[in-house]
Order: structure tokens, then sequence, then C-alpha cells
């Protein structure tokens, strides 16, 4: 993306690689009040810019991150891209389910999510992740799961049509 620095400095990031062909951030900019202009490429440290926004998605590319979604979902996969309405594009990605103490990951692939469906996103530690999941949790198939859930979500129906009923009825007399 593009991005104004300052009052004179105009500067473009995109994804190279680096002699040691790893991926890194490159910055090409242009001094605006100079006629002829001064082009510069140079690796930046995207933390240090301190973008904010949609642009600051940029700290998350190729790295595994969750995303909890409006409807409860929570999608975990390796982010590929993403644009300036926070559009994300993950790779392999899963939906993690969870009931009570027991969840399971049901394969997505390659998934696109809408930027108004994000509700929070963050890096995901691997050796963490990892270490919660064995101690918390208890791993199950991907059946018995979506079957939990499904009965679970009845219960929660159950519970909120008994509570909208109760609510509407008239009040107990206890005197008489």
């Amino acid at each position: 993306g593009s991005t104004s620095v300052g009052k004179c400095l105009h500067a473009h990031f995109h994804l190279g690689k680096s002699e040691s062909d790893e991926k890194v951030v490159l910055c090409a900019w242009r001094f605006r009040r100079r006629p002829r202009g001064v082009m510069a490429h140079a690796p930046v440290d995207i933390a240090a810019l301190g973008l904010t926004g949609t642009a600051s998605l940029a700290e998350e590319l190729d790295k595994k991150i969750l995303v909890v979604l409006r409807d409860g979902k929570k999608i975990v996969g390796v982010m590929r891209s993403f644009d300036q309405f926070a559009n994300i594009v993950l790779e392999h990605a899963f939906e993690r389910v969870i009931v009570e103490k027991r969840y399971a990951d049901v394969p997505l692939g390659l998934y696109v999510i809408r930027g108004d469906n994000v509700v929070l996103l963050g890096q995901i530690d691997d050796a963490k992740d990892a270490l919660t999941t064995t101690t918390l949790l208890t791993e199950v198939s991907v059946d018995e799961i979506l079957e939990a859930k499904a009965q679970a979500e009845e219960e929660r129906k159950l519970k909120a049509r008994l509570s909208h009923h109760l609510s509407k009825s008239e009040p107990l007399d206890l005197d008489g």
C-alpha cells in the first residue's frame, strides 16, 4: 500500500525478498518537493512504522493467526493476503470447534474472510497452542464435535425459549 509520511515524503510498501531469500517489506520512497525525486528501496521493520488500521495487518503476513468471527467461529490459518477492507485470505485454514472441554479442527483449506465479519485477530504461538489444547481440552473426531455442537445449540435454544416464556408469564402470587 501507499502512504504519505509527513508533508514531503510519499512511501509505497510491498513484499520482496532479501539476499538471504527471506521475505521482507520493501519501502520505495519519493520526496514530493523535488521535481526529479529520489527513489530508493530498503528493508523496513513493519512494527517500527506504527501503522494503524488495516495497514497494521502487514505484520501478520505469512504467520499463523486465529480469527474470531462475528458468529463466534474460530478460524486458524496462515495469513497470505489482505486488502484495505480487512478481507483476509488464509491458507491451510481450519475451524476450531470447542464444546465444553472437547475440540476438533474442521479442515477448510484456502479460506477467504470478509473483513466486516472479523471481531478479533491475533498471531498463534504453535508451542503454546499445543500445550493449551493438550492440557485443557480433549481432541475428538470431527463427527463427534459437530454432533456435540448441534446438541449444545439445541440446549441453548431451549433455554432461551423457556426464559422468554417465563418472562412473559404472570408473576406468582404467594400471598393467596
